[in-house]
């Protein structure tokens, strides 16, 4: 690298860990979403066009057709069939059998005085199922649950169906010698020792809210030893019917597919909804593992169920995911390579690899579109000059430093001396924050590529128009120099000639009298406040004073025991020649009419 292109790519790195930095700060905090944004409305799941024809009326319409679809599809029971595929455990030796047994279990509301038991039990079947098959099992026997099994008996109100699964798994031994050569024929004397193990678990079909929870698909479910789940029942049985309290324990570390297979056997089978019983079931997909690292396990343990369910079996997508994503492959096809050219001047200092990425590479956002890209890359990264290029294999982007970048803050000011980011999260608790009107009065152009390909501005300079118009410009106020408020912006403070903090210093600044009693320090507090409020200046202005003082403080004056105290304070004023004594006497013959109204009015509530 040249000593020349040093500085210049000292430039554009400064930029770039700045938009980096902000990339991360946007990322654990967002200060606004990129898919409301004009240009991101691709990013946008949901469309709005319903809000055309919507009416308040439709919001009924709509729940009610949801509410007659769940209902029909609870009332819609389809027979259950079961095709076992085998028990898979390193703990069980291939020339063990294994026999399955499946029943229903139905679990019932207990009424008061009821002789039926709440709990019934109807067994569907038993079969014989291999154990560690491989790929050339023989075809699984299917079980079939009836629909009618699902409906209510003898007019109970049914909690909730579940299946219970026995495994019976049975090793064959001779009592005595087993040592011996596969060769060697036992001898008929010798007695055969059978020693069988029992495993169970229970899988809900039906859910305390008539909801069916299993769904066509291969399921995988590790079974428990009999012993275990018949202590457990015995437990929750009694706690159910003696209520007794108990601490509950939770494990801290939730059980990992791989642990969770190592507990017990596994029991592989396919499940299935038909209308015809009759009809078996098409296994035609390969044997599953039970150690596969890309199945999922829903684990649940006591009331709920361990299953694991093949990924690869069901895939749930709706229509509008496909349009996206057919949407997405058109853009990127249609848009071609980019590549990124930085320059200084004309001469190229580094040009990235064409790519039908689409992703900013400051900020790392998919636009999906090359028309996005841009005005992201306008809008969001100012301190770069951008310029699209049409090329055969797709676009080139220039990139150059944009000297006119001052970095000025273009907002309010008020926001840079009383910072309001984080008061939400502040030590002090929420803080309220000043409300700021920002209007936009400019109505941007429709958006389009070409804009970005070929400019009018021949030196390359791009001038952007201010889009907001409003609180940005800092006003002080001229008594106290401090900064006015947004909230205060429509309030004159230039006519406030008495603020609060000097009324509460005058206030403050008579306290600290002596040589006058307490009533004359009420009534000085009275009048200078009534002083400063209307700014009178002169010696002419007294008698008007005096007037306007009685109109609005006369009831203070008496309720607070004032009267003699105001009576002196005009005898002082009378002393140094202010106030004459025609105007005293008026003010004084107004001051007793108030008092005969107080009078008058105490005579009529007595």
């Amino acid at each position: 690298m040249d000593d020349s292109q040093i500085g210049p790519l000292a430039t554009i790195a400064k930029p770039t860990q700045i938009y980096r930095y902000l990339r991360n700060r946007h990322l654990i905090s967002p200060i606004f979403l990129h898919r409301t944004l004009s240009y991101m409305k691709h990013r946008m799941s949901r469309s709005h066009k319903a809000r055309k024809n919507f009416k308040v009326d439709s919001i009924y319409v709509r729940v009610a057709a949801k509410n007659d679809d769940d209902n029909s599809s609870e009332r819609k029971i389809q027979n259950l069939s079961i095709a076992c595929v085998g028990v898979f455990s390193k703990n069980f030796d291939n020339k063990m059998r294994a026999n399955l047994e499946l029943s229903l279990v139905k679990f019932c509301h207990k009424k008061r005085n009821d002789p039926h038991s709440p709990v019934s039990s109807v067994t569907i079947g038993s079969c014989e199922i291999p154990i560690n098959p491989n790929d050339q099992a023989p075809t699984p026997v299917t079980l079939t649950v009836p629909k009618e099994f699902f409906s209510l008996s003898n007019g109970q109100l049914v909690k909730y169906y579940s299946l219970h699964f026995k495994i019976t798994a049975t090793k064959s031994s001779v009592n005595g010698e087993t040592k011996s050569d596969d060769s060697d024929t036992p001898s008929f004397k010798k007695r055969k020792v059978s020693h069988s193990e029992e495993f169970t678990r229970e899988l809900t079909v039906i859910d305390r809210n008539h909801k069916c929870v299993l769904t066509n698909g291969e399921y995988q479910i590790v079974l428990v030893e009999a012993s275990q789940e018949t202590n457990t029942s015995q437990v929750n049985n009694q706690v159910n019917n003696h209520k007794v309290s108990s601490w509950e324990s939770v494990s801290r570390a939730q059980d990992n597919s791989a642990v969770v297979f190592e507990k017990g056997p596994v029991l592989v089978f396919h499940l299935m909804w038909t209308d015809n019983p009759g009809k078996l079931l098409l296994l035609n997909l390969p044997l599953s593992c039970p150690n596969n690292e890309n199945n999922s396990l829903l684990y649940n343990g006591g009331t709920q169920n361990q299953l694991l369910k093949k990924n690869g079996l069901k895939t749930c997508s709706s229509s509008s995911s496909v349009s996206n994503l057919d949407l997405i492959e058109k853009n990127t096809k249609a848009s071609g390579k980019i590549t990124y050219r930085f320059l200084h001047g004309e001469v190229v200092l580094q040009q990235t690899k064409s790519s039908q990425d689409l992703k900013c590479p400051w900020c790392s956002l998919k636009c999906k579109v090359v028309m996005s890209l841009m005005h992201h890359l306008k809008n969001c990264h100012m301190r770069f000059n951008f310029s699209l290029i049409p090329d055969p294999k797709g676009y080139k982007i220039n990139v150059t430093v944009n000297e006119n970048f001052d970095g000025s803050y273009a907002g309010n000011p008020y926001d840079l001396s009383h910072p309001t980011i984080g008061h939400a999260f502040s030590k002090k608790g929420p803080v309220r924050r000043s409300p700021v009107t920002q209007l936009i009065y400019l109505k941007p152009k429709k958006l389009s590529l070409p804009q970005f390909v070929k400019t009018d501005d021949p030196d390359g300079i791009i001038s952007i128009r201010p889009y907001i118009r409003g609180h940005n410009r800092q006003y002080y106020q001229s008594t106290d120099c401090f900064p006015i408020k947004p909230q205060e912006i429509d309030e004159d403070s230039e006519a406030e000639i008495d603020p609060e903090w000097m009324r509460i210093k005058t206030q403050l600044m008579i306290d600290e009298f002596t040589d006058v009693n307490e009533g004359e320090k009420e009534v000085m507090k009275l009048w200078n406040l009534h002083g400063m409020k209307h700014g009178y200046v002169g010696d002419c202005q007294i008698p008007a004073a005096c007037e306007k003082f009685v109109d609005q403080y006369w009831q203070e004056i008496f309720n607070r025991g004032l009267y003699k105290n105001f009576i002196l304070h005009l005898n002082n004023l009378f002393d140094f020649g202010i106030l004459p004594a025609t105007h005293m006497r008026s003010v004084i013959k107004r001051l007793n009419q108030y008092r005969k109204q107080i009078i008058k009015k105490q005579e009529s509530n007595k």
